[in-house]
């Protein structure tokens, strides 16, 4: 399946247009055009995480990995040495956060953690 359709989807579930005007949620790496083998769902991308994932594959996360702008990228720092990794298996990653929250996390916690009726 391409990276585009699956980015619709979610779009259409969760419009990326409802982010906070200071967050990053959206394609943070990746092609629309790739070919996605395999979806692995997360809050956060660590090393370990990326070490695990397949090559050709798509990490959803919750928390952007590129939150503010990046000045440099050195392959021995956060957040560039998971960008690195993620580039040479060609992982691409969307990021659902504040959109997400809006659309669905706060209803959630507040009526199934929570208790609170709507």
């Amino acid at each position: 399946m391409k990276l585009s359709e699956i980015y619709t989807f979610l779009d259409s579930l969760s419009p990326f247009e409802l982010q906070e005007k200071w967050d990053n949620s959206g394609l943070l790496l990746g092609d629309f055009n790739q070919d996605i083998q395999k979806i692995v769902l997360s809050i956060d991308v660590d090393e370990a995480l990326i070490d695990s994932m397949e090559p050709n594959s798509l990490l959803i996360t919750h928390h952007p990995l590129i939150f503010g702008g990046l000045r440099q990228l050195q392959f021995n720092q956060y957040p560039a040495n998971l960008i690195q990794k993620m580039i040479q298996k060609n992982i691409s990653n969307i990021s659902m956060h504040t959109n997400f929250d809006q659309t669905h996390l706060n209803d959630y916690v507040a009526t199934q953690i929570l208790g609170y009726e709507i």
